[in-house]
């Protein structure tokens, strides 16, 4: 799993995210798609502070996303 931070010509503010499939997706765009939402993937400083929950979350999403 590769967490990134990154941002977008229609978006300036970083996004957090993962790499899927080769591409960049912000966790806000799979928790969406997927309806499931978690407060520990709003952001790195978020996913750090609810580490070992926040894994299993991203993890899941990741899943769901490939």
């Amino acid at each position: 799993m590769k967490l990134i931070r990154f941002t977008t010509a229609d978006s300036p503010n970083p996004c957090f995210g993962v790499i899927v499939r080769d591409s960049a997706v912000p966790f806000a765009v799979l928790q969406s798609k997927a309806g499931r939402p978690s407060a520990h993937l709003a952001d790195s400083r978020s996913y750090l502070a609810n580490l070992p929950e926040s894994e299993r979350a991203a993890r899941e999403l990741l899943a769901w996303g490939e």
